[in-house]
């Protein structure tokens, strides 16, 4: 980091804290940080997610593009769509993009776009289970919808208040981040277990780190919090402008798309903690 750049990065720090009311006080926790700004100039992004190449691509749903951000920075664009959201790439490594205005799910690949799911109501978090099943978050008819390689449908939940994100565990049940509501679990079974309700609101970023534990994003209290094993949540990161996106990164970090501001960031890995709920892969 060149000194102009550090200069820089500690007169405005300085001027948040003068804003906010100074340091610390003696014994008082220090703030959560936001998160280190890797790019700008995104419109609105949604989905993310992290490729077999490690490259990061993100729903840039403002501006109506995927978007590609290799290791080494560069980005490209991957396809132009309408209103892209989730993103979820398969067991072979393929694409897939749910498309909130077109109500489907697309698969983009080196011959273009192809639908595999149609029909749907405002698709919004999309992820692949245990079994292949591309899950989907319909946020309009409040549903979870799994679809099957050969295009069978099956509604695993109903009722959802305005389900936005998903993501899959090893034992076969999911976590839901409802923007119209908490952080749920729906198990095996069908059953559901609210996990958190202190969000402000969730949106459609969610994930399981490799060491079993959740996080959310709070797209209306500008954080990434940690759903805890006993329930309720813990702010990670605050300071981030109406985070929608999340990713978890191959260095274990956690990479955030804020709606607000057009950025994507990076939040260290956090401290271990036991886990509890193992990812799928």
């Amino acid at each position: 980091m060149s000194p102009s750049r550090r200069l820089l990065i500690g007169v405005c720090a300085a001027a948040v804290l003068s804003l906010a009311g100074g340091r610390p006080g003696v014994g008082e926790p220090p703030a959560p940080p936001s998160g280190e700004v890797l790019h700008r100039g995104f419109r609105s992004p949604v989905g993310m997610a992290f490729g077999p190449d490690g490259s990061l691509y993100v729903a840039n749903w403002g501006g109506g593009t995927v978007e590609r951000i290799a290791p080494s920075g560069d980005r490209s664009v991957v396809a132009t769509l309408r209103s892209p959201a989730g993103l979820a790439f398969d067991s072979d490594g393929r694409l897939h993009v749910a498309l909130y205005g077109d109500d489907e799910v697309v698969r983009i690949d080196a011959s273009g776009r192809h639908t595999v799911v149609s029909g749907l109501n405002t698709p919004v978090g999309i992820v692949f289970d245990g079994r292949g099943r591309l899950v989907i978050a319909n946020r309009s008819s409040g549903e979870i919808v799994a679809v099957a390689a050969d295009g069978a449908r099956t509604v695993l939940a109903r009722g959802v208040p305005t389900p936005a994100g998903v993501v899959a565990t090893a034992d076969g049940g999911f976590v839901l981040a409802n923007y119209g509501g908490g952080i749920v679990r729906l198990a095996p079974d069908g059953h559901r277990h609210d996990l958190a309700g202190d969000f402000a609101r969730p949106a459609a970023g969610i994930v399981v780190d490799r060491a079993g534990r959740l996080f959310a994003v709070d797209y209306a209290g500008d954080a990434v919090r940690e759903v805890l094993p006993g329930g309720g949540s813990v702010v990670l990161a605050a300071g981030i402008p109406s985070p929608v996106g999340l990713a978890l990164g191959p260095d274990d970090a956690l990479y955030v798309g804020a709606w607000g501001d057009g950025t994507v960031r990076r939040i260290a890995p956090p401290d271990s903690r036991p886990a509890q709920l193992r990812p799928t892969r």
